[in-house]
């Protein structure tokens, strides 16, 4: 029970590192910090979006491009707060939403996809191109403790069907 608490209290108080990865629409540069506010879409309920107007609570999100080329970018993705669909919600703000999210950004992914030969493989994306890679925490008797997931089988092919490296 004491373990489950701090678990909690270190989530709360923002001490957990988490570390995605994901391939994301259009070719990004670079790396930055995003710090823009979300909150439930005003007229879809089911999903959240950027809140400009007071309505949304904080959320940050630090990103990096590991590689990219003309039409897509995989990218590095450290959220600080833990919005729901954070991530998510935040390329889209970007403009870079993540490839075979079908919530987030599906009219950009439309558009590029009719630019791609029918053969291309992101047209076999059955799900949004997003991996948990990293979680660390300090267990409650005190040592770091970090745990790393590899890149799943499709995501790692679509990769390197795309000409892009997964380091």
């Amino acid at each position: 029970e004491r373990a489950y608490y701090d678990l909690i209290r270190q989530f709360r108080d923002r001490e957990v590192r988490k570390e995605y990865c994901a391939l994301v629409w259009g070719s990004m540069r670079g790396r930055g910090d995003l710090d823009v506010p979300i909150g439930r879409h005003p007229r879809r309920r089911t999903v959240m979006s950027v809140r400009t107007t007071g309505q949304g609570r904080p959320a940050q999100t630090g990103w990096e491009v590991m590689d990219a080329n003309d039409l897509f970018s995989f990218v590095r993705l450290r959220p600080r707060t833990g919005r729901t669909h954070q991530i998510r919600v935040h390329l889209s703000y970007l403009k870079h939403p993540i490839v075979g999210d079908p919530a987030y950004g599906a009219r950009e992914a439309r558009g590029l996809l009719r630019r791609l030969d029918p053969a291309h493989p992101v047209h076999r994306v059955e799900r949004p191109l997003l991996h948990a890679r990293r979680l660390s925490f300090r267990h409650p008797a005190g040592q770091e403790m970090t745990f790393e997931a590899p890149l799943q089988e499709d995501f790692a092919r679509i990769l390197s069907a795309l000409g892009l490296k997964a380091s």
